[in-house]
């Protein structure tokens, strides 16, 4: 009987000591966890309330980050030991930790947002979802056309398709056609609609340096100018050579989502030559963070731009009218994974189709 009272105070200890310790504990032991996502606010009151409120304490448990890093930490040593031994036998593996994917030498990917359906390539879009953004786009395109504007699309590759070397083979590719693959082709041949998926240019030009960040989901200061240069030379505006000076930059988002806050990754300083100096036309992009990496490029191009990410963010392109309507370029980007921002129902084409009473 007593020994079951100890075990009864034991356990009860155990189940109080982190709240009571916690005031002092999350100010040595509580490690910076970026989990990609916005944080969860307190519940309201609703149906769901319990399901919620729930979920709410569990992120905000104490000495949860503690817990995450130390976990992640036993499996990078564990899984380099683990996983090198099955690489070397040619077994299939993989291994994901708080939504990051370990790739071979070192690459981290992203697995949110259906990331590994668009590699796998097993979310291909049907002829009436085609024929659904067909429509869309065509509204919009001749839109702005009529009124004298130039509209286009651009949509940055996962990091995944452009680096698939250092995606584990436990990951199996079921289609080499990918989901946008299909819908850029199907609105070039259907359509003169501006639109870009810049995977085989980032495929390319990886061989002349790193287009994508190793630790992080999005490309560099290389890979957005290279496909920026691509794209806005479509458009009319006059490009020259750029020069790159490569340089080191700290950690990134998906080192962040495991707790790995010590790495260098690669990224570059340019100088773009302009034969006929800054573009004096005014450019709007609405776009998410890829969009953000382009500012680089764009500030040194462009002498009026904006760059909303807003809209995609929120889902409201009304963040973005006044300067869509103040522009004479148009872009839409978004990167692969999130593509129904743009093409889904109620989405943003939806919206601008609303807006304009197209």
């Amino acid at each position: 009987m007593k020994s079951k009272k100890i075990i009864i105070i034991i356990f009860c200890i155990l189940l109080i000591a982190p709240v009571i310790t916690w005031p002092v504990g999350k100010l040595f032991l509580n490690p910076e966890i970026n989990e990609n996502k916005n944080p969860m606010k307190f519940p309201e009151f609703s149906d769901s309330f319990v399901v919620d409120l729930e979920s709410y304490f569990l992120e905000n448990a104490p000495y949860r980050n503690l817990s995450i890093k130390l976990n992640l930490e036993v499996s990078k040593s564990f899984g380099k030991v683990y996983y090198k031994m099955l690489d070397s036998l040619k077994i299939p593996y993989y291994q994901i930790k708080n939504d990051v994917l370990f790739g071979k030498d070192g690459w981290l990917f992203y697995t949110r947002d259906n990331t590994m359906g668009d590699y796998a390539g097993t979310n291909l879009p049907t002829e009436a979802e085609l024929q659904s953004y067909l429509e869309k786009v065509v509204k919009v395109d001749n839109y702005f056309k009529s009124i004298g504007k130039k509209f286009a699309i651009l949509v940055p590759p996962n990091k995944s398709q452009v680096y698939y070397e250092y995606v584990p083979n436990g990951i199996r590719v079921v289609s080499e056609i990918k989901k946008m693959d299909v819908i850029v082709e199907y609105i070039k041949e259907h359509s003169d609609v501006k639109i870009t998926y810049c995977l085989d240019e980032m495929q390319q030009n990886k061989s002349d340096g790193q287009v994508y960040f190793k630790y992080d989901s999005h490309w560099n200061n290389f890979g957005a100018s290279q496909a920026s240069k691509t794209f806005f030379s479509q458009l009319g505006v006059d490009i020259g050579a750029i020069e790159y000076a490569e340089k080191e930059r700290p950690s990134g988002d998906l080192a962040y989502m495991i707790a790995e806050d010590n790495v260098v990754d690669i990224d570059y300083d340019t100088q773009i030559e302009l034969p006929s100096g800054k573009s004096q036309e005014k450019l709007a992009i609405v776009g998410d963070s890829f969009s953000y990496y382009m500012t680089d490029f764009v500030s040194k191009v462009f002498e009026n731009y904006s760059i909303d990410t807003n809209s995609t963010l929120y889902g409201n392109i009304g963040y973005s009218i006044d300067a869509i309507n103040a522009s004479d370029i148009f872009v839409l980007e978004s990167v692969e994974r999130f593509s129904a921002r743009i093409f889904g129902e109620g989405a943003l084409l939806d919206q601008l189709i609303a807006y304009y009473n197209l």
